[in-house]
């Protein structure tokens, strides 16, 4: 422990050179406080140092923008999405105080889809309600989504001459109309039952009128989902999100039409975050990770209260153990910053609160990927951070390195093949809009 205090005051993710300008303000700030970080286990001690000095300023310069963005839009209550949300409102609290018009709010892309395809008027319908789901297309994948009776799906895709691992896109009419028959034959009440549950909820925690939404990110899609669901049900509910990050999809806005912003990158501003987030999206979203499972549906108590139904906790306890000690790190640092009185009200700007990030994410050292060997993420399936396999498997498997590629965390999967210091982002980077062009230019020609 002696080391640590030795050095308290020594940044590590922070370059000299960094604390220029409105920078300044963070220096003192990170310097004088990081001593509170007194943690006897190495492992403790680490996480909290990377909470305090990277999540930590960038959670303080999205909600001093948050609160400048809220003065402007006359809302009734703003909710903070579970389950990223959590966090995001525990760090708002600590800024602001306790505020009644914050509340958490239980939700999530499968469970409105769910309400959703009780709307479907078909199969095609259907498939774009679900698509955000398909990264693995198959009638498996459908079957889980809609939460069908797997042994009797699999036995009426046979009648169709189709299986559960066949491709979902069919152009065919005919096997989409019968496949449209099968899916709300069976799945049917089960929709309309989760509509009257989210209608239900909706009314239960006052979202209605004019209200506001807080998310990390990346696309707006829950928010898109609900104000899709309200407006089928004829509800006139003004909705405006505001997330750390929007992200730009060849070029364009994924879901035009809806109110949204973004902090640290949107649709006109920042690209290059856009890019650097999208490279290292695992690791950022993990740091925002609480103790609760994958929000499925809805259900009923005996008292007529809808609660949530949650998937298990897809985590280990002791990776849960390590992402709190990162959020304990990160409310310090917030919590230095407000009570602090040389505090100033200007806004922060996402290029120098992220300065920090970018040195610990997007430039890793080999012992920063090392950290994340045995850390699972989520991605359908629980998934290490870090790759298994190395550069020689890759070698002779160039199949299963794009493949993988697309899975892991797209940096730390580049350092832990090469080993060696590479330009990882610019490369990334160069692919990335090599594959837009390609996509906008089929597109056009199509």
């Amino acid at each position: 422990m002696k080391e640590h205090n030795d050095f308290s005051k020594n940044l590590k993710y922070w370059k000299k050179n960094y604390f220029q300008g409105e920078c300044s303000e963070l220096e003192e700030i990170l310097r004088n406080n990081k001593s509170r970080i007194n943690d006897t286990n190495e492992l403790c001690y680490y996480a909290k140092e990377v909470g305090y000095e990277i999540l930590g300023p960038i959670l303080v310069g999205f909600l001093k923008w948050l609160n400048y963005r809220l003065k402007s839009f006359d809302y009734k209550k703003i909710f903070f999405f579970s389950r990223e949300g959590r966090f995001i409102q525990k760090a708002y609290n600590t800024a602001y105080g306790i505020d009644d018009h914050a509340t958490y709010m239980y939700v999530s892309r499968r469970a409105i889809s769910n309400a959703l395809l009780s709307f479907s008027m078909s199969y095609s319908e259907i498939i774009t309600i679900i698509s955000v789901f398909l990264r693995t297309p198959t009638f498996e994948t459908l079957c889980n989504v809609c939460c069908l009776d797997k042994k009797q799906f699999e036995k009426e895709l046979a009648e169709c001459n189709l299986r559960l691992s066949d491709n979902v896109y069919i152009d065919e009419k005919e096997k989409q109309n019968r496949l449209y028959g099968i899916i709300m034959r069976l799945g049917g009440h089960y929709f309309y039952e989760q509509n009257v549950l989210l209608s239900s909820y909706l009314e239960q925690i006052s979202f209605d009128s004019s209200v506001a939404v807080c998310d990390v990110g990346w696309q707006g899609t829950i928010q898109y989902y609900l104000q899709s669901f309200l407006s089928l049900c004829k509800k006139n509910t003004d909705i405006h999100g505001f997330y750390l990050g929007l992200r730009v999809v060849n070029q364009k806005e994924k879901y035009p039409g809806i109110k949204k912003e973004g902090y640290l990158f949107d649709l006109h501003n920042n690209r290059n975050l856009d890019y650097m987030f999208r490279f290292t999206n695992e690791l950022f979203e993990m740091m925002f990770m609480g103790g609760e499972g994958s929000l499925l549906s809805y259900t009923k108590s005996t008292n007529g209260e809808v609660l949530p139904v949650f998937s298990p906790l897809e985590y280990r306890e002791c990776d849960i153990e390590f992402i709190e000690n990162i959020q304990t790190g990160a409310l310090m640092f917030v919590s230095a910053y407000y009570n602090d009185s040389a505090m100033s009200g200007k806004l922060l700007s996402p290029d120098v609160v992220t300065k920090g990030y970018v040195e610990y994410a997007v430039k890793p050292t080999m012992a920063t990927v090392n950290r994340y060997r045995d850390f699972g993420v989520y991605e359908e399936k629980i998934l290490p951070m870090v790759p298994k396999n190395g550069f020689s498997f890759y070698l002779f498997h160039p199949h299963a390195f794009f493949h993988d590629l697309t899975f892991y965390n797209k940096i730390f999967f580049l350092k832990k093949i090469f080993r060696v210091r590479l330009p990882y982002y610019h490369i990334l980077r160069i692919v990335v809009d090599v594959i837009d062009y390609r996509s906008d230019y089929r597109k056009k020609v199509d």
